[in-house]
């Protein structure tokens, strides 16, 4: 499966790992930081906050290569693996969640179409 689907408490550890990965490239960061996010996500955590938000995940080939959370109408979480990023597939990796994500806050707060 490719593609963008709702969060699922199962996708919590594969969320993680996009997120590990992703933090060594963060911007804005010192080494204390990163150190902090590495060490206070786990999948326990992180699946309680997911699941309490608005989460989708994007798959590619069945592995989750990204995740983006929103919070009413505020996006909370964004995160690709970067070899997703850059592939045949770089438009679905990259624009679906996050256009998902700002439609579903639009719709929240403003009663656009859902997307």
């Amino acid at each position: 499966m490719t593609g963008v689907r709702r969060f699922a408490p199962d996708d919590a550890a594969a969320c993680c790992a996009v997120i590990n990965a992703a933090a060594p490239t963060m911007d804005g960061l010192n080494a204390a930081a990163r150190r902090f996010i590495l060490e206070k996500n786990t999948p326990d955590r992180l699946g309680q906050e997911l699941d309490r938000l608005y989460t989708v995940v994007y798959v590619q080939a069945g592995t989750i290569v990204g995740l983006g959370a929103l919070d009413e109408a505020e996006i909370k979480r964004v995160y690709v693996l970067t070899a997703a990023r850059w592939g045949q597939e770089n438009s679905a990796a990259n624009q679906p969640a996050a256009y998902r994500l700002r439609m579903r806050g639009r719709q929240k707060c403003c009663g656009a179409a859902r997307v």
